[in-house]
Formats: C-alpha cells, structure tokens, sequence
C-alpha cells in the first residue's frame, strides 16, 4: 500500500511539472510570435503541445504560425545554405524536419514541403567534406591534434565519411612517432594505443609498437635496479602484448619488486603470565590489523606479523629461529 501511494505521488508530480513545462513554452511561443519569429514560436508550440496535446489553445496557435513558421525556417537554412556554412544549415534542416513531423502529427500539415531528407544529407556531406579536407591539410602540416579534432567532426556530420577513420588512426600513429624522436618515449607508447584503439581492428601495427616501448622502458628500470618502476611498464607491455619474452621479463621484475615487510611485536612478559599474554596478544592483533592496512596500500611489500620475547633476543641467538613466531 505504501509503495501504492508512493507511486501514485510520483505521478501526480509528474503531471503537475509536465504541465508548468508546457505552459512555459506556450508563452515563450507567444513571445517569439510577438517579436515575429515564426519558425521560433511554432517550435516552442510544439513543445508544449508535445507535453499536453490536449490543449486547445496552444493547438490553435500552433495552426496559425504553422505555415509561416515552415517558410521562415526555410529560409533559414537556405541562408546558411548560400553562405557555405553547412554545419548551420544542416542543423537548421534537421530542426525543421522536426517541426514538420510535428505538424503531421497534430494534422496541422496543410501545405506542401521540399524534401527535407535530401537536404539534410546534401548539407550533412557537405559538412563532412568541408571538414576531412581541414583535417588532411592539418595532417599535412603534422599538426596532429588538429587534424584529429578536424576527422573525428567530419565523422559526426556523416557516419563513415570516406577514410576519416583511418587518417585519425595514421594522425596518431604519426603523431607518436614524433613523439618517439623527440625521445618521450611514455608519451609515444600512450599514442600509439590511441591509434590503436582509433580504428576498428587496430591500426598497423600501433599496439606492438606500444608494446615494445613498454616493455623497452621496464627492461631499462629493472636491469639498474628500479624494480617496482620496471615492473610497472611491464605489466602495460603484457596487457598489450602477452608473449613468453614479455611474460618472463615481467615475472622477473615482480620478483625484483616486492618485499617482504616484517611487524615485529616485542614482550617482555613472563611466559606463563596471564596478564602479559593477554597483553601481548591485544598488541599483536592489533599490530598485525596495522600490517594488513599497509599491504593492502601497498602494491609492492607483503607484511608478516612476529611475536618475539625479549629474552629470546640475546647476543649468540637467532631470534628469528627461536622466537614464538
């Protein structure tokens, strides 16, 4: 029952925002009505009448700027059309396809239309050209990020456009091996992934070339020593490249790399002591939670808790050996 309520609660909230929401855009669709804007108002009729197709009003509004509204949209875009900024026009289209569907769909649709759909496509290729031609002229200046941001918009005015997919791939695979030449070698072997991962099945040989690096760069690391740094690359070359060379060099430098943290607890109570071992026994567990925090922070120590007596640590001892461990 309470659930019940609840959602019939939410429901009611529903319909009651629902309903400011058409009754905001019915007065900014007069308002643009006042100011002349036609295709502007009739937009915003639509949106109300989208959120309370019941109202008779907004409907008769919509009646009255319909046609107008269509020519002035219209216009629009043919403007944009003419002054070769296809993206604007494109966008002008696909908004009055909108409104005309709209209009269709409230049976206010009395007049005749161009075809929207060849339009759309027209400008939407147009884009696209205008765009992969600025990014090969990028590519041609190796600025690389610019030629991408340039491919990537074309791709988002037409799915597929010719090969922008592939010239985003050999912008970061290029782009990489500049990176290589000025010796940022992370940075080159974070490109070529990239490039990698730009184009469906790979691009060239992106992925072994950042493998390579990656294993390059841990090899260089562990071989002097700095073994959790080397074990760090390697693990990256391995994700990209599991080979039997990449595996042993990454066990190697995990071998290399993690270290045994010893928490040593010391007592000085008497073995049979109640008192002290219950002591020693709180400050053990308690020590050894400790320990657990840290190797869990920890990617390169293991942590082991020993419990040591004082008088097992003596010159001539091993208390390692002989210590309650």
């Amino acid at each position: 029952m309470r659930a019940l309520k609840w959602f019939f609660a939410m429901a009611m909230m529903m319909m009651v925002l629902s309903g400011c929401a058409a009754k905001m855009a019915y007065k900014r669709g007069l308002a643009w009505e006042a100011q002349g804007e036609m295709f502007r108002a009739g937009q915003e009729y639509v949106t109300s009448l989208n959120k309370k197709p019941t109202k008779i009003e907004v409907r008769a509004a919509l009646k009255g700027v319909a046609k107008p509204g269509y020519e002035q949209g219209l216009t629009l875009a043919r403007a944009a059309q003419n002054n070769a900024n296809f993206p604007k026009a494109l966008s002008v289209y696909r908004a009055l396809k909108v409104y005309t569907k709209a209009l269709s769909r409230f049976d206010l649709l009395s007049f005749q239309i161009i075809d929207i759909d060849t339009y759309i496509e027209n400008m939407a290729v147009a884009a696209a050209t205008e765009r992969y031609n600025k990014g090969k002229g990028a590519l041609s200046r190796r600025a690389y990020g610019e030629a991408v941001k340039h491919f990537e918009a074309a791709l988002t005015f037409k799915s597929g456009f010719r090969d922008a997919a592939q010239l985003i791939g050999r912008s970061h695979y290029e782009w990489a091996e500049s990176l290589l030449r000025q010796k940022k070698y992370k940075a080159a072997a974070a490109r070529f992934v990239i490039a990698h991962g730009s184009v469906s099945g790979g691009y060239r040989n992106a992925r072994d070339r950042a493998a390579g690096i990656f294993f390059s760069i841990g090899q260089f690391y562990t071989d002097r020593g700095f073994c959790q740094a080397g074990w760090a690359e390697l693990k990256e070359a391995k994700k990209l490249a599991d080979t039997p060379r990449v595996r042993a060099a990454n066990a190697r430098a995990k071998d290399c790399a993690i270290r045994d943290v010893a928490v040593v607890v010391f007592s000085d109570a008497a073995q049979n002591a109640a008192s002290g071992v219950h002591v020693e026994t709180i400050l053990g567990q308690r020590l050894a939670e400790m320990g657990a925090e840290q190797a869990t922070s920890e990617p390169y120590a293991t942590v082991t808790a020993l419990g040591l007596r004082t008088r097992d640590v003596r010159p001539g001892r091993n208390a390692f050996l002989h210590g309650a461990i």
